[in-house]
């Protein structure tokens, strides 16, 4: 049966078989095989964006055309699956937002603002979810990149600053555990109230506008929260989602890639509402997260008829024709971008997301923020 076979492959096996998947930096470093795709075109001496990959759906094509019982009774399952886990989150989500507009509460004044960020506002978390905040500067006097620029190079300034907002968590919820980590890549302040574990970070308006972006796609189409649910099921099943791997954001950001390369109709481009621009501003995002209205994303006229279990054949297929040790992906879905010959991080993996960098490798900078999930 197919679903016997594809639960094999489900991680797609030329990423498990090729690669040996390490942090090295703060990012993702794939040491993958040097082997050239037929279906690459031959790859630009720029890092400028292009399109250097076609994908061949002709072997996806004729599985789901040869197998369409099995591919049917993978869809059924997925969505039984992903129904079962919308109501477990449901629980979840209403404490993580009883917490944190407690917190909203005790944060908040005329020079900064609390939101959540990750799986409270995309959904697409689990029964387990941290809850992400952020603490973003909101005064006249006191642009973002002052803050960032005290917050970065005066430690004096930066420990007070996470001590202050340590004690008022601490002062608010009484948890088990309070601490701040102002050394860290990303300083944050963690606390755990035994059934919930929470962060604060300061000063990401990427995550705020990100957030907001992968909560209008799930919204726009219900086969982005059964692959998200089948992809992270399969990483852990196979070891590939952790702390040391994976992390839930960098697999949205690899559906969403996936469903925007192709299906441009299927999920909003960030360039195609004004919303969901990474030049957005911080603020309104901020605003329509925290009140949990929803972008007005127009929908094409005709929409993929491709149902969820051919888009995991087609999933498995398209990362499997990548050479992922040769090109980049952008969530957009649009663009595959070569490295840098003299990238000195060319084992890198490389997510171009223009939530929290233009023009430059998610590894840089994104992933060394405080991965959402």
């Amino acid at each position: 049966m197919l679903c016997s076979s594809c639960s094999n492959r489900l991680v797609f096996q030329s990423v498990r078989n090729a690669t040996n998947l390490q942090i090295k930096r703060g990012g993702i470093s794939s040491k993958l095989k040097k082997k050239k795709n037929a279906q690459e075109k031959e790859l630009p001496s720029t890092s400028s964006a292009e399109k250097v990959f076609l994908f061949n759906n002709e072997e996806a094509s004729r599985l789901c055309q040869t197998y369409p019982n099995e591919i049917d009774n993978l869809s059924r399952k997925l969505r039984n699956i992903t129904e079962k886990r919308i109501e477990m989150r449901e629980e979840h989500k209403a404490l993580m937002l009883e917490v944190f507009f407690t917190l909203k509460k005790s944060l908040e004044n005329k020079e900064r603002r609390l939101y959540p960020i990750g799986s409270v506002v995309t959904g697409l978390g689990d029964e387990n979810s941290d809850l992400d905040m952020v603490l973003m500067p909101f005064s006249k006097d006191s642009s973002c990149d002052e803050f960032q620029k005290k917050f970065e190079k005066n430690e004096f300034f930066r420990e007070n600053f996470l001590k202050s907002v340590r004690n008022v968590v601490g002062k608010t919820l009484r948890p088990q555990r309070c601490s701040y980590y102002s050394k860290a890549a990303v300083p944050i302040v963690q606390f755990n109230l035994g059934s919930l574990v929470g962060d604060i970070q300061f000063n990401n308006a990427g995550t705020v506008r990100s957030s907001l972006y992968i909560k209008s796609c799930a919204e726009n189409d219900y086969r982005v929260q059964m692959l998200v649910d089948w992809v992270k099921t399969n990483f852990k099943k196979h070891s590939l989602l952790g702390k040391q791997l994976f992390r839930p954001y960098h697999v949205y950001m690899l559906v969403l890639h996936f469903l925007n390369a192709i299906e441009s109709n299927l999920v909003p481009l960030t360039s195609g509402h004004v919303q969901l621009s990474p030049t957005y501003s911080w603020i309104s995002s901020g605003s329509l997260i925290t009140s949990g209205k929803s972008v007005n994303v127009k929908n094409p006229s005709e929409k993929s008829k491709l149902s969820c279990g051919e888009l995991v054949v087609f999933m498995i297929d398209y990362f499997s024709q990548i050479n992922l040790a040769q090109v980049a992906i952008h969530v957009d879905g649009m663009t595959l971008m070569k490295r840098q010959e003299n990238d000195e991080d060319s084992d890198f993996l490389d997510i171009i997301d223009p939530y929290f960098t233009t023009g430059r490798r998610f590894a840089e900078k994104a992933i060394r923020s405080k991965e959402m999930g």
